[in-house]
């Protein structure tokens, strides 16, 4: 049996919806293959790497250079195109991204706590300030 999701919404405004699930869903698509297409490309260099260290050892020197002067550079720049490539026209409205962030720390954070993201951003650079040290520690701070 079929329930009726959203009895309140036109044809018009159904399709419009639709269209919007379309175009994220191929900018998912698109993130998402730039994505594993560069981790894929990055697998390869470690093997060729790999392979080329290997080759040393057994004193292999033309394999060993057929691979570090032909298949590596290639690979290289192939890697190289695809970072240059923007798979997101604009940074701030990018579906996927491969590192965690402040923001995104502050998201969770807040949720769990409830507090207000903007609170936890004020007061984050400060804290590290205004931690309680024993007297006659000589902390060194790597800047």
């Amino acid at each position: 049996m079929r329930r009726n999701i959203a009895p309140n919404l036109s044809y018009k405004e159904i399709n419009e919806l639709a269209s919007k699930v379309d175009t994220l869903k191929a900018q998912w698509e698109l993130e998402k293959a730039s994505i594993t297409g560069e981790a894929s490309i990055k697998d390869e260099i470690n093997q060729v790497k790999n392979q080329i260290a290997e080759a040393e050892r057994n004193t292999d020197l033309q394999t060993a250079a057929e691979l570090k002067y032909g298949k590596l550079l290639q690979l290289e720049k192939e890697l190289n195109a695809i970072q240059n490539k923007e798979s997101c026209p604009r940074k701030d409205h990018c579906l996927l991204k491969e590192e965690v962030d402040e923001d995104d720390i502050a998201e969770v954070v807040s949720k769990w706590t409830g507090i207000p993201v903007a609170t936890l951003q004020a007061h984050m650079p400060h804290r590290q300030d205004q931690l309680p040290y024993p007297e006659g520690n000589n902390l060194r701070y790597n800047d």
